[in-house]
């Protein structure tokens, strides 16, 4: 596993204590568990958005 360092709003650390502590695990456990969900959103979102945008054909 890699190290990543970012900056976040004063919100988002709050946030993420918050949603960390009533889940019962760490700042870090909680901030890959956020980003996993986030990744997997946005790549169906671009799946969806690449289907509806694509000239699609028919095969018989």
């Amino acid at each position: 596993m890699k190290t990543l360092s970012v900056r976040l709003p004063d919100q988002y650390i709050h946030d993420i204590e918050e949603v960390a502590g009533q889940e019962l695990v760490d700042n870090g456990a909680m901030v890959r568990k956020l980003i996993g969900s986030g990744l997997k959103e946005y790549r169906i979102k671009k799946a969806f958005e690449s289907y509806l945008f694509s000239p699609c054909t028919i095969l018989a």
